[in-house]
């Protein structure tokens, strides 16, 4: 299943998968300096926002829907799919820093199920609880959701870590008359 990750000329003497695509660690092409760096700044930006918000707004995304605004439009949009709510934690300066699943809720981008309703009548399928959860269905799920509209795919492989606030969404569903 790691062959995904090989590139050519990644393979080793016998012609198998290399040892570093085989472990757990997450590979870069920042170099070790800049990578600690960004990752210092993510988790102080982090768990400032925590402090100051109570909301945790660190998240792992799984897959990318690669959309379009309009089928003329010659620009691909892309908007994570599945966040998984997490934290960066070292247990001090001189340790690597570790990716924490935080044991909230993994959840589906609301953004943009909102967006693919309102703008493009697509209904955006909900991330089943976590002990149901079949991630290759739910990109099965999404993909049948948008096949009506030309171009758009799933890149099942994206996998990104960045900061995603709901809040402005909810505030604005809170407001909508048809909710009271």
């Amino acid at each position: 299943e790691n062959e995904l990750l090989v590139q050519p000329g990644d393979e080793d003497e016998q012609g198998g998968i290399v040892a570093r695509h085989v472990d757990t660690r997450l590979e870069t092409n920042l170099t070790s300096a800049r990578l600690q760096s960004r990752l210092l700044k993510t988790e102080r930006d982090a768990r400032t926002f925590i402090e100051e918000q109570g909301v945790n707004i660190l998240f792992l995304a799984l897959g990318m829907l690669h959309w379009y605004e309009a089928e003329s439009s010659q620009e691909v949009r892309k908007a994570p799919l599945i966040l998984v709510p997490v934290a960066l934690e070292r247990s001090s300066v001189r340790e690597r820093f570790r990716l924490r699943y935080t044991q909230e809720d993994i959840g589906e981008n609301l953004s943009l199920a909102n967006k693919l309703r309102l703008e493009f009548g697509v209904t955006f399928p909900s991330v089943p609880p976590q002990e149901e959860l079949d991630v290759g269905r739910y990109f099965d799920d999404v993909e049948e959701s948008t096949s009506d509209l030309p171009r758009w795919s799933v890149d099942r492989d994206a996998l990104v870590l960045g900061f995603f606030s709901f809040g402005k969404l909810l505030m604005y569903r809170d407001l909508d008359e048809e909710n009271w």
